[in-house]
């Protein structure tokens, strides 16, 4: 018959409850009894409970724009700019010329380039020396015709202060006639010295005229003349500064 166990009511719940009588413990088996270890009773060690880990939330602004997600390695291979053909074959060229053969065509080529941006810069230069030459040559017509008429006004205004002169005289001659006869002939002859002034001023009138049309031409020449200058000194800089990268 197995022993009763008496558990004791001060124990504390998860505890091995400790018996009132315990058997003692065998140091050695008894006749007809086989060996055997003592096997303790299995003591049932508390797990604590798996936390549960929520996952993280990650607020998004529906304003902002949300980050790139792409890895690094992908995104530079999408932004890295393709060569052109030219470029890949001007690579071809330097890779197998050597460095210094490379850089001896590289400056032949800028060499040939310059020359060639030269000539046609040149060309253009031609191009506006010939039209400013038109215009000046036209600028020595239109003031040799404007110098040619001045000099027809100078007797015509002479003539015309001489009869101005002539009609001052003659009203002075008319206020002292006493006589009727005197008078008529003196108002006759005042008649004739205004016929005669409107005459010389017709002529004068006419060639006033001429003249300022001519300045007219002259002075529209010389706005065309103009932003043809400033052309022609853009011209000669892009010229100068060939001309140096060539030294």
């Amino acid at each position: 018959m197995e022993p009763e166990f008496q558990q004791n009511p001060q124990a504390i719940p998860g505890q091995i409850p400790v018996t009132t009588n315990p058997e003692p413990l065998k140091t050695r088996p008894s006749d007809g009894e086989s060996p055997s270890i003592p096997t303790p009773n299995p003591i049932s060690t508390p797990v604590p409970p798996t936390p549960i880990v929520e996952p993280l939330i990650i607020p998004v602004n529906p304003t902002e724009s949300v980050p790139n997600m792409v890895p690094a390695d992908i995104t530079a291979n999408t932004q890295t700019k393709e060569l052109t053909i030219a470029e890949k074959l001007e690579a071809a060229r330097v890779a197998m010329e050597g460095p210094e053969r490379a850089a001896e065509r590289q400056l032949r080529e800028k060499e040939e380039k310059a020359k060639s941006a030269s000539a046609e810069l040149e060309a253009q230069k031609a191009k506006i020396e010939k039209i400013k030459e038109k215009l000046e040559l036209d600028w020595i017509d239109l003031d040799n015709k404007r110098t040619a008429l001045k000099k027809s006004l100078v007797p015509i205004l002479a003539e015309e202060t001489n009869i101005e002169n002539e009609e001052k005289k003659d009203e002075l001659e008319e206020e002292q006639a006493a006589l009727p006869e005197q008078k008529h002939a003196a108002e006759k002859k005042r008649q004739d010295i205004e016929d005669k002034r409107k005459e010389v001023e017709g002529r004068k009138w006419a060639i006033q005229e001429k003249i300022k049309k001519i300045e007219t031409e002259i002075e529209e020449n010389t706005k065309k003349y103009q932003p043809l200058l400033d052309e022609e000194e853009k011209i000669i800089e892009q010229l100068e500064k060939l001309r140096s990268e060539l030294i």
